[in-house]
């Protein structure tokens, strides 16, 4: 999104974007499976999805 200018309009399916941001719930045990398979990038994922949560999106799925 930064280093190549794109432009990004999320959409939460089925997930509180709160939960992404403080990668807790549901979402937050599934990023604790994948840490151990790929525990040099989940970090960056981490980041990068705690970034996009700080945006404006669509909630789908949640109500």
């Amino acid at each position: 999104m930064k280093m190549k200018n794109q432009l990004v309009w999320p959409i939460f399916y089925k997930v509180d974007p709160l939960d992404v941001r403080r990668q807790s719930g549901m979402f937050g045990e599934a990023i604790g499976k994948l840490e151990r398979d790929y525990s040099e990038m989940v970090p960056q994922w981490k980041e990068a999805l705690f970034q996009v949560s700080n945006l404006v999106g669509w909630r789908y799925g949640t109500e």
